[in-house]
């Protein structure tokens, strides 16, 4: 299998609109770091395969948009709660990128 592997850690800006989302269901708030202790931790997306760290890049501004929808419809569906802003410059301020171009599939090995 040729592909690569993008993680979207949380930043504040996200961890604060989620304490948002949790407030009007009187739900516990979270932190950085409890964000990445339970269930929600960091994303890991299985992406196109790239030879060099520039061309991930540039995929990614591409396709941050599905991304950003992605992560905001898992806290809610309704895309009026959604952020005003869903440009690539508040996905960069909300969300922490790491690539991983480097991928071995090991699911055979028992």
């Amino acid at each position: 299998m040729d592909a690569s592997i993008l993680i979207l850690k949380p930043k504040q800006p996200f961890i604060d609109w989620v304490n948002e989302q949790l407030s009007q269901d009187n739900l516990p708030i979270k932190t950085l770091e409890t964000y990445d202790d339970d269930e929600c931790g960091p994303t890991t997306y299985l992406i196109p395969d790239f030879e060099d760290l520039p061309k991930a890049k540039r995929w990614l501004k591409k396709h941050y948009l599905t991304l950003f929808e992605e992560v905001l419809s898992g806290w809610t569906i309704d895309e009026n709660e959604w952020p005003e802003d869903l440009s690539y410059k508040t996905f960069s301020q909300w969300f922490e990128f790491e690539f991983n171009l480097m991928v071995f599939d090991l699911r055979d090995l028992r």
